[in-house]
C-alpha cells in the first residue's frame, strides 16, 4: 500500500487498515434488517446515505465464520467499495486517518477492500503484516477525466472542458443588441474589454436567461462568454460507459458534457472566426496564459494553478483524530474518500484573526488528496504569462506573483503548503 492514506480500525481486539481511497463514509451503526440464506459473514441490511447494502461483520469475515446474528449489535461501520460492490463493514472502533509510512513498526492486517468478495473469507488473515505487504494485492485508482467546470442551468448540470474555458467571473449588466440571435442576450464589460454573453438555457433550447456566471470561452479572443445559472465546481469524472449518458458525479447526480464550439451556433461563431484566425496566422505576437484558481485566504489574494486543484468545496466541520504517527490531525470525507484538512491561513500570516473558513481547495499529490481550507473562492483567470513573475528559492509556498488589472496577487505551490503543514503540525 505504498503511497496510500489509509484508515485504521479495531476489530475483535485486532488492529486493521484499509487504503482510504475505498472507504465512502465511516459512521455509527443503523438498524439491521435480517434476510434469509445470507452469505456466512453477513448480518444483514442496512441503509446508508439512501442506499440500502449488507452489513458484513468484519470479525466473522477475517476469520472465515458464521456472523453472529442474534442480540444487539455494537460498534462503528465503513462503507467501503469492494469487489462485492458498496457494502457496510461492521467494526469495532475507527482510530485515524493514517498517511503512507505512518504505522511506524506496529503489526497491522492490512485488508486490501478491492478484494473483499462477501461469501469468501479473507487470505492469511492469521499473519498480521506491515504496510507493503499487501502492495501487489491494491487496484489501480481507476482513471479519470480531463477536468470539467461543472456549470448548473434549471436544476441540471453540464460539464464544459476546462481546456475551453478561459476564465469564470460574476455577469455584470447587459446591454442587448438589436437584431441578435435569442441566444445572444448582450454584451458586458470584463475589465474594460467588451464581452458577448450567450445564455446557455436558450443554447439548450428553454427561455433565455439573463443573470448568472459567466463561463468565457477560450477562444474567440475571449470575447465570448457562456450564462449559465451557477457554475458549481471543477470536477474529473471516471469514464463513460457504453450505456451511459453523462458522468456520474460523487453526489449521484448526472452530469451533460458540452462541446463549447458545437454548442455556439454558427452564425455567431462566424462573428469571431476573423479574430482567431488572425490570432492563428500571428503565432508571435500571441501571449502564453497561465490558468489560476484565484481565491483570498487570510487577507491576502492567492492563486493556485489549475491543474493543482482537483475540485472546490464548502469548508465543513473536520473529524479530529488522534494524535499519533500521522502528520495531520483533522479530517474530511470528500467525495467517497477520507482527506486530511490544512488550514493554510497561519503559513500567509500567524497572526490572522483564527475565522470559520469559507472554502477547501482539494489537491492530491501523488496518490494522496488534500484538502486546503481558504477564506473564500474568487474565481478562475487566465494571466498572461508576462504578467507573473517567479521568485527563487525552495522554501516557502509563495513561488510568484502575478498581476490583473485589479490588484497584484500571491501564486502559491499546493506541494509546500501540504509540506510545510506537516512541519508545522510535526514540530
Amino acid at each position: 500500500m505504498t503511497g496510500i492514506a489509509s484508515v485504521l480500525f479495531e476489530v475483535d481486539g485486532r488492529l486493521c487498515a484499509v487504503e482510504a481511497s475505498r472507504v465512502h463514509s465511516v459512521g455509527e451503526l443503523p438498524p439491521v434488517s435480517s434476510v434469509p440464506f445470507a452469505p456466512a459473514a453477513v448480518e444483514g441490511l442496512v441503509a446508508v446515505g439512501g442506499a440500502i447494502m449488507p452489513l458484513l461483520d468484519f470479525g466473522a469475515w477475517l476469520d472465515g465464520r458464521e456472523a453472529d446474528r442474534a442480540g444487539e449489535k455494537h460498534g462503528q461501520i465503513l462503507v467501503l467499495d469492494t469487489a462485492s460492490g458498496r457494502i457496510a463493514a461492521r467494526v469495532g472502533r475507527v482510530h485515524a486517518l493514517v498517511p503512507d509510512g505512518g504505522f511506524g513498526e506496529q503489526e497491522i492486517n492490512i485488508i486490501p477492500a478491492g478484494e473483499i468478495r462477501i461469501g469468501a473469507p479473507a487470505e492469511g488473515t492469521g499473519v498480521p503484516g506491515v504496510v507493503g505487504d499487501a502492495e501487489e494485492a491494491v487496484p489501480a485508482l481507476e482513471p479519470r477525466t480531463d477536468p470539467f467546470v461543472v456549470v448548473g442551468i434549471g436544476g441540471e448540470r453540464y460539464g464544459i472542458p476546462i481546456a475551453a474555458v478561459r476564465e469564470i467571473a460574476p455577469s455584470g449588466e447587459l446591454w442587448p443588441m438589436p437584431s441578435a440571435p435569442e441566444a445572444l442576450v448582450g454584451f458586458s464589460y470584463l475589465r474594460g474589454a467588451p464581452l458577448a454573453v450567450l445564455s446557455l438555457s436558450a443554447l439548450l433550447g428553454r427561455p433565455p436567461t439573463t443573470a448568472g456566471v459567466l463561463v468565457v470561452l477560450a477562444r474567440h479572443d475571449g470575447k465570448l462568454a457562456i450564462l449559465a445559472d451557477q457554475v458549481i465546481a471543477i470536477r474529473s469524472f471516471r469514464p463513460e460507459t457504453e450505456y451511459s449518458e453523462g458522468y456520474v458525479d460523487d453526489d449521484g447526480s448526472v452530469v451533460m458534457p458540452l462541446e463549447a464550439d458545437y454548442l455556439v451556433p454558427e452564425s455567431i461563431r462566424a462573428r469571431f472566426r476573423g479574430e482567431d484566425h488572425q490570432a492563428a496566422t500571428s503565432v508571435a505576437k500571441a501571449v502564453p496564459l497561465r490558468r489560476l484558481v484565484a481565491f483570498t485566504v487570510a487577507g491576502e489574494a492567492c492563486a493556485l494553478p489549475v491543474d493543482e486543484v482537483e475540485r472546490v468545496i464548502e469548508y465543513r466541520q473536520p473529524l479530529h483524530v488522534p494524535p499519533g504517527e500521522q502528520s495531520f490531525t483533522d479530517a474530511i470525507e470528500v467525495g467517497g474518500t477520507v482527506v486530511p484538512l490544512i488550514d493554510v491561513r497561519p503559513q500567509l500570516r500567524p497572526s490572522a484573526p483564527a475565522d470559520v473558513p469559507g472554502a477547501c481547495l482539494v489537491t492530491r499529490l501523488g496518490r494522496h488528496g488534500y484538502a486546503l481550507a481558504i477564506d473564500r473562492l474568487e474565481r478562475l483567470i487566465a494571466v498572461p504569462e508576462t504578467a507573473i513573475e517567479g521568485i527563487a528559492g525552495d522554501r516557502g509556498p509563495v513561488v510568484g506573483i502575478g498581476r490583473t488589472e485589479e490588484r497584484p496577487f500571491w501564486i502559491l505551490s499546493a506541494r509546500r503548503l501540504i509540506e510545510s503543514a506537516a512541519g508545522m503540525t510535526a514540530s
